[in-house]
């Protein structure tokens, strides 16, 4: 039954990464253990890039991309202290 349900999760995780909702990707996959599937660095990496492709009216990224809305600055933080422990 775990089983079906890692490949459920799987289908559900490539699903956001298709439809750019990385930072969800990223909670999905801890939430269902399966970071060694979907490391966190690598979809934070293409989060922060997909970010820079839109437009933003403040420090926060907008809303309308369908992620939470954390500062950019704060991503850029924890991916880099990931990168270089």
């Amino acid at each position: 039954m775990v089983k079906i349900f890692g490949i459920v999760f799987a289908d559900i995780i490539e699903e956001l990464i298709t439809k750019g909702q990385q930072l969800d990707a990223v909670n999905f996959a801890y939430e269902a253990g399966l970071q060694e599937k979907f490391p966190p660095a690598p979809l934070l990496k293409a989060y922060l890039e997909d970010s820079k492709k839109i437009p933003s009216n403040s420090d926060n990224l907008s809303t309308s991309t369908g992620q939470s809305g954390v500062s950019e600055m704060v991503l850029y933080n924890y991916l880099k202290s990931m990168l270089t422990s």
